[in-house]
């Protein structure tokens, strides 16, 4: 059994590609997480979704057809009841470079696309402590 099984979260995922906004929701179900999924497939719905509701945990792309998933990460941390928001930063830029930047601008964790499945357990692990 999961750790996560019958956790109850509110995620939110900002991500342009249609293969992994399935493949981030198959992982997260696999993992037993309850509660529910949103998904924004721009930068504007991703703010409209964020603005007009509270999530627990938020999932984004850094590169999005609107602007970035720093972009969103600034937004998330301007906002009061988003300070401890658990922040997984999850793209194909895999630079140290990129990884710091995320990271000192308050991304809980930074994963690379394609993940694997204990990869990405171990980060939702890590930002959950964090929180």
């Amino acid at each position: 059994m999961s750790k996560f099984a019958g956790l109850e979260l509110k995620i939110l995922i900002v991500e342009d590609m249609e293969n992994f906004i399935k493949q981030m929701v198959n992982d997260l179900k696999k993992l037993q997480i309850k509660g529910s999924i949103n998904y924004a497939m721009t930068l504007k719905k991703g703010i409209g979704l964020i603005d007009s509701q509270d999530y627990d945990f938020i999932i984004s792309d850094w590169n999005l057809p609107d602007g970035t998933g720093m972009d969103v990460l600034k937004h998330v941390r301007q906002k009061k009841n988003y300070a401890q928001t658990p922040f997984l930063m999850c793209t194909t830029m895999d630079e140290v470079e990129n990884i710091l930047t995320a990271i000192t601008a308050g991304a809980t964790e930074y994963i690379v696309k394609p993940w694997e499945f204990e990869e990405l357990k171990t980060k939702l692990s890590t930002c959950l402590l964090k929180k």
